[in-house]
C-alpha cells in the first residue's frame, strides 16, 4: 500500500485548525517522533489529545528492545490529566502494555465507525494506512471536527508516490 501517514495527519491537522478558527479557539497540532518523546518527562507538559498508533520493530536501531521503544512512546501521556485524551488502537497487542502504565487521561479507542468503506480504503492504501486514518480521525473528532467533515475530506487525500514501492526482489530480499 501507499504510505499516507504524513498526508493523513497533515490533512486532518488542516481540518482541526480550520475548525478552531471557526470557533476562535487555539489549536496546536504536532507530529512527534518516538525519539522526541524522550524529552517530555522532565517538561511536565502533555498534549490535550495524544495518539499512539502502533508499535512495530522498525525503530530498534535506536532502542535496545521493543519494550524500551514502547516506553519511549508512553512518555506522550505520562503527564496527561483526567481532562486529556489518549487515543489507542483497540486491536493492537501493545494497547494492554500502555494501559498497564496507568494513564490518567480518558481513553478513546480506534477503529471506530467513521462512515468510510474500510475494505476499499485498505485495498487501495493498505491496512497500516487505514489504522493511521482511524487514529488521526478519532483525534480530530475529539478536537471537535465533525465526522462528516472528515469523511468528505478523505476523498481528496493524496498519496506519496514511490514511498513504499518495491524496486528489487530476490529470494528472501525485498527492497
Amino acid at each position: 500500500g501507499q504510505d499516507l501517514r504524513e498526508d493523513v495527519l497533515v490533512h486532518l491537522r488542516v481540518l482541526i485548525e480550520r475548525h478552531a478558527r471557526e470557533r476562535r479557539a487555539a489549536q496546536c497540532i504536532r507530529i512527534v517522533r518516538a525519539e522526541q518523546l524522550e524529552l517530555l518527562p522532565g517538561s511536565k507538559r502533555a498534549p490535550d489529545i495524544a495518539v499512539i498508533t502502533n508499535i512495530y520493530p522498525d525503530h530498534l536501531n535506536r532502542y535496545p528492545s521493543i519494550k524500551s521503544y514502547a516506553l519511549a512512546k508512553a512518555n506522550i501521556f505520562k503527564d496527561q490529566t483526567e481532562n486529556d485524551i489518549l487515543v489507542l488502537n483497540k486491536k493492537n497487542k501493545w494497547t494492554k502494555f500502555f494501559l498497564a502504565q496507568k494513564p490518567r487521561s480518558r481513553i478513546a479507542y480506534f477503529p471506530f465507525k467513521l462512515g468510510v468503506d474500510s475494505k476499499t480504503f485498505i485495498e487501495k492504501y493498505g491496512h497500516h494506512n487505514f489504522e493511521n486514518l482511524m487514529a488521526a480521525s478519532l483525534a480530530a473528532v475529539k478536537a471537535g471536527v465533525s465526522k462528516k467533515a472528515i469523511t468528505q475530506s478523505i476523498s481528496s487525500l493524496l498519496f506519496l508516490k514511490f514511498r513504499e514501492q518495491s524496486i528489487l526482489q530476490r529470494k528472501n530480499l525485498l527492497v
